[in-house]
């Protein structure tokens, strides 16, 4: 298999489970590489590192989810993967440059 086809895999993999653990180490024998190497092939191949492509599926999704739905910030936080409101609230912050609250608010 292809480091193309690999870094497909592995972003495949990432869209379909954002909202569980995903561990480089998973996403390393996935790929059939070593964790260095997919951490260099996917930032070269995507333009984002691993880490910041999980949390762009993850912010993405939210976002679909808090303009959708009526669910609580925490139960959205946990549906996309994150254990605590805070720190969802937080990188939800730093990636839209708003809180999930005022997201919702934006969207009614």
């Amino acid at each position: 298999m292809s480091d193309k086809e690999c870094i497909a895999r592995v972003k495949a993999h990432i869209d379909a489970n954002y909202s569980g653990q995903v561990t480089i180490a998973r996403l390393a024998r996935l790929a059939c590489m070593s964790a260095s190497k997919l951490k260099y092939s996917f930032k070269a191949a995507v333009g984002l590192t691993v880490h910041s492509y999980l949390t762009e599926v993850r912010m993405g999704r939210a976002e679909q989810l808090l303009a959708d739905t009526k669910l609580p910030v925490a139960r959205v936080a946990e549906m996309v993967g994150y254990k605590k409101a805070g720190a969802f609230a937080a990188a939800f912050k730093k990636r839209k440059g708003r809180l999930p609250k005022d997201t919702r608010k934006k969207i009614a």
